[in-house]
């Protein structure tokens, strides 16, 4: 199904797209595509009342835009302002302007087979040229092409350097019990501290952005199959973190329920060549060296083991059998003496002598 979106200047030309949808994305881009095609962005876009620009416009209270549809026009620094509901005269040059692309397309689609929406739009291009150069009987010697340019263009703002990235926001969505939010029929994680609170969801086709309180707290990978749910272990209570350590052997998600030197040494291991029961081995060693020392004095050899330049398991045990872990390694650092000048050291000179 494909959709014409047309779009008028204040004054006379025309421009005109075909998208697969009136979903946001393709209104968005739609939008985008004629503000490039107007050289310039206008002080007002005046919508029609279509979802992917105005949630609700009831009479006699104020419309509400689409979220991602205000955050375009924010963009470029313009107002999102719908055409009144069932008011088409609030828009009638539009209106008019629709009623002639659809003529020419359907004109020139007749004897065509069927088209790829790029060839469509290229198809539209050219008639978009036609329509708005062609000469206009209630102006002689104008057209909608000579008329933008001496009366709309120099009332246009400069156009923003960068295009609009397109996201879709879902404002005020509750985090549930399981820290997660649906979107699209996924579920992405947020941080387990924020259970029982509103939050937004910016997304676009790449990732998935939760925000709280205007602040962006987890960011995902949009997922391609409905039902997944992607998790980020930063967002989970530590007894869910450690069960799910426990349950994967997983070494690093296990240093996540530790401090920073803990964490140091284990990025330092996982990045050793370890597979299968080796890797197993590793994280069954951290594990047990943990209950018997306590997390106090693990995380303090750690720390020195970083410092002393040394983040390796086995400098981790060496630290802890000998009791070092509350020293600093520079304490056991000899400095570098000058011997003191005698009659036995030959010294630099003795070597020189007279080149023959």
């Amino acid at each position: 199904m494909h959709t014409a979106n047309k779009l008028d200047s204040g004054g006379q030309d025309t421009f005109a797209c075909v998208t697969r949808s009136q979903r946001a994305s393709d209104w968005i881009w739609a939008n985008e595509q004629a503000l490039r095609f107007f050289g310039g962005v206008p002080q007002v876009i005046i919508s029609d009342n279509l979802k992917a620009a105005v949630i609700s416009h009831k009479r006699g209270q104020p419309p509400v835009i689409n979220p991602t549809f205000q955050a375009f026009c924010d963009h470029h620094g313009t107002i999102a302002r719908p055409a009144k509901a069932y008011s088409p005269t609030h828009k009638a040059k539009v209106e008019i302007g629709v009623k002639l692309i659809q003529r020419l397309l359907r004109l020139a689609l007749a004897d065509r087979p069927a088209m790829s929406l790029g060839e469509m739009n290229a198809l539209l291009a050219s008639l978009l040229i036609r329509l708005n150069t062609k000469a206009l009987r209630r102006a002689p010697g104008e057209s909608r092409a000579s008329l933008f340019e001496r009366l709309d263009r120099p009332a246009l703002r400069p156009l923003q350097g960068d295009p609009f990235a397109f996201f879709e926001v879902s404002r005020q969505l509750l985090l549930g019990p399981d820290y997660h939010v649906m979107h699209d029929q996924r579920r992405y994680s947020a941080p387990h501290t924020l259970i029982g609170r509103r939050v937004d969801v910016r997304a676009n086709a790449v990732t998935v952005e939760i925000w709280h309180d205007g602040k962006p707290v987890g960011i995902h990978p949009r997922l391609a199959v409905a039902g997944e749910a992607s998790t980020d272990p930063a967002h989970m209570p530590p007894n869910h973190l450690a069960r799910r350590a426990g349950e994967d052997e997983d070494l690093v998600l296990w240093s996540r329920l530790h401090g920073p030197g803990v964490q140091a040494v284990v990025q330092g291991e996982a990045g050793r060549p370890f597979f299968g029961a080796a890797k197993t081995a590793v994280y069954r060693s951290f594990r047990d060296l943990a209950r018997r020392v306590g997390t106090v004095r693990l995380e303090a050899a750690c720390a020195r083991a970083v410092r002393s330049g040394e983040p390796r398991l086995a400098h981790v045990r060496n630290i802890l059998d000998r009791n070092l872990e509350f020293t600093d390694p520079a304490d056991f650092v000899t400095p570098p003496t000058a011997a003191a000048p005698n009659e036995n050291v030959r010294g630099p000179d003795y070597f020189a002598g007279d080149e023959s």
